[in-house]
This record gives structure tokens, sequence and C-alpha cells, in this order.
């Protein structure tokens, strides 16, 4: 097993749910350290973080599997605002699907996409929410989800930040940040799993357990959640000098 796949499941995992850009970072360690991937091993650290978020919120996705029986109750609702904000997500990944491929393959685009998503961050500041989840909140803030399948745009900071804007209360958005993004893991490997000749065990753990803590540290700083937009701008000013 090599260091760099350690290492970079580490950092997988990290950027994954911290508003920083997982893709964005892969973009740079392959555009600028000439690393390259397998299949396999995009595989595992995206599974090492899908288990991360699902432990983390096992607690309210158990609630939310005893509620399918009952329509009217809070997990039901939360549970078809998932899927109609996943719905949207899906959408828009399918009619740009070559324009984001595209994007995958320089990072012409990579400042100015950290410099929008440090912007959208920062938009957040200082929103006081006193909403929970409705439809329209659910629809935009799939879409925002989708948006960030470019490399640079964060999904966390770009679902979290969106639903503050839109008024919701911090807890609420942070949670259903997370929830969503499960059926978008899901969906955007399910096929890629069938095709793959072997799973590597080391990075799936090092994404997790670093995942878990990037988890944490998001709830732990909601009350400065704007701050990652300085990390964002940095990075998208160095990426802009550089390139």
């Amino acid at each position: 097993m090599d260091l760099n796949h350690i290492i970079f499941g580490l950092i997988q995992g990290a950027t994954e749910w911290l508003p920083i850009s997982s893709s964005g970072h892969l973009l740079i360690f392959k555009h600028f350290m000439k690393l390259d991937f397998t299949i396999e091993f995009f595989i595992a650290v995206h599974l090492g973080t899908l288990f991360s978020v699902i432990i983390y919120f096992r607690r309210e996705i158990l609630e939310i599997l005893k509620s399918i029986k009952d329509s009217k109750s809070e997990g039901f609702k939360l549970l078809i605002y998932i899927l109609i904000g996943n719905l949207v997500t899906a959408v828009i990944a399918l009619t740009f699907e070559e324009y984001f491929e595209r994007l995958f393959s320089e990072i012409s685009t990579l400042p100015y996409a950290f410099i929008a998503s440090g912007i959208l961050i920062l938009l957040s500041w200082r929103r006081k929410g006193n909403y929970g989840i409705d439809l329209k909140r659910a629809i935009v803030i799939g879409a925002f989800q989708g948006i960030s399948i470019i490399p640079g745009i964060s999904r966390s900071g770009a679902t979290i930040s969106s639903a503050l804007i839109l008024g919701v209360k911090a807890e609420e958005a942070f949670k259903f940040s997370f929830l969503l993004s499960i059926p978008a893991i899901i969906g955007a490997n399910i096929f890629k799993i069938w095709n793959m000749s072997s799973l590597i065990i080391i990075p799936m753990i090092s994404a997790f357990l670093s995942g878990y803590i990037a988890i944490y540290i998001v709830r732990k700083t909601l009350k400065r959640f704007h701050l990652f937009s300085i990390y964002c701008f940095l990075i998208g000013i160095i990426i802009w000098i550089l390139k």
C-alpha cells in the first residue's frame, strides 16, 4: 500500500465534508503534483466518506426509516425533501454532464470556482435562520448541490450556505446538507462499484476517520462558518497565480 493512498485518503475525507471542495483539491494534486489514482481508490475514499456521514447521523437516519409508514410525520417529510433535493441534483448533473466532465480535465476555471464558493459562504454570514426545510428550500438547496459538482465549488459549503441564506436554522441547515449527501454519493458511485476489481481498504479507513472528524468540525463551527471563505479565497488566488 502506497503512503500516498493513506495521505490522500485523509485529505479526501476531510475536504469532502469541510466546505473547501474535495474535487477541487484532487484536481490540484492531479495537475501540480502529477498524481493520478485508480477508480478503485476513488470508490474506496467515497465509500469511506459515505460511511462517516451514515455513522455520524445514524440516529437521524433511523428516525427517518421508522417514520416511513407515517406520511404525516416530520421524518417522512424530511425524507421526501431529501429525495426531491436529490432529484433536482440529478437533473442538473445529467443535463450538464459533458460540461462537468471537461472541468475535471483542466484547472482553468478552478480559481474562479473556489472564489465563487468563498463568496457564497461569506454571504451566509450573520444569517439568523428561523425556518426549517420545506419543499421550495429543498429544491433550491438540491440545485446548489448539483452546481457543486463543479471542481472548486464545495458541496457542503454550497448546501449549508444556501440553506442559511434562505433563512433555515443553522442546525437544520447542517443536518439537511449532510443527509442530502447520502443519496447523492450513492447515486454517483453505484455503477462504478459494480465495475471495480477490488476494494482498497486502507484509504477507505483513512477517508472515514478524517471525514467523521470533519463533520464534527463543521457542526462545531456553524457560528463561524463564514470563516471557511477565507481559505477558499486564498487557494483560489494561489491557483490563479500558479496556473
